[in-house]
């Protein structure tokens, strides 16, 4: 997920509105979907470069997030 297109969501995601206190929390989130698979909402990609004779021993992918409508009081 990510915030919408805006100069205070580009500077946030590069870690340079601090000084005026902005970051990611500040943004209702939108959903990322890249792959143009009409049957999903929420997808990415990474690219990953690695020298020449590498090895990958572990690969994980990790996601989290926290809905409002999920709060308790």
């Amino acid at each position: 997920m990510t915030c919408p297109a805006s100069a205070d969501c580009t500077l946030a995601q590069q870690g340079l509105a601090n000084g005026i206190g902005l970051n990611n929390n500040d943004f209702a989130l939108i959903d990322i979907d890249i792959d143009g698979d009409p049957t999903t909402f929420n997808s990415s990609q990474a690219t990953l470069s690695l020298p020449g004779g590498s090895t990958v021993l572990f690969a994980g992918l990790y996601w989290g997030a926290r809905s409002a409508s999920a709060q308790r009081g």
